[in-house]
């Protein structure tokens, strides 16, 4: 019975573990897409 609730446990947390870790992954992809966005050159007669 316990090695139930342990293996269960153990599932549940790889699971938590692996949405964290895309969430970090979004946020990190998001941060150099505005790397890239910010060091792009704009023309001043660009249109608005």
């Amino acid at each position: 019975m316990n090695w139930g609730i342990f293996t269960l446990m153990g599932i549940i947390g790889a699971v938590l573990v692996s949405i964290a870790g895309f969430f970090a992954y979004i946020l990190h992809r998001e941060a150099a897409v505005n790397r890239a966005a910010g060091q792009q050159q704009v023309p001043a007669h660009a249109p608005v």
